[in-house]
């Protein structure tokens, strides 16, 4: 079982769709709530850490980006309207396609 199939069967259990759609979604319809909390994670993280330890949480949140887009949903499969020849409504600039 590789590492992509573990994610699949852990997602498909815990929410029903990828966690990166879940989290992009949750992003979207509440932008304030996600910037804010990055900034309080930020502060925390600065006072309670030393700079060795905070640069390798900053490493682990890295390579967690960047493993996350290794297995990102590219075929639309999770986004509606997307990936089916339909437009995605209500997304985009204004009169655009």
């Amino acid at each position: 079982m590789g590492i992509g199939q573990l994610y699949e069967m852990l997602w498909s259990r815990v929410g029903g769709r990828p966690w990166t759609s879940i989290s992009r979604a949750a992003a979207r319809t509440h932008p304030l709530t996600w910037t804010v909390g990055g900034y309080l994670a930020g502060l925390v993280m600065g006072r309670l850490l030393q700079w060795p330890q905070a640069l390798w949480v900053l490493l682990g949140l890295f390579s967690g980006i960047i493993l996350g887009h290794l297995f990102w949903d590219t075929r639309g499969a999770y986004i509606p309207g997307k990936g089916r020849g339909t437009r995605n409504k209500g997304h985009g600039r204004k009169g655009a396609g």
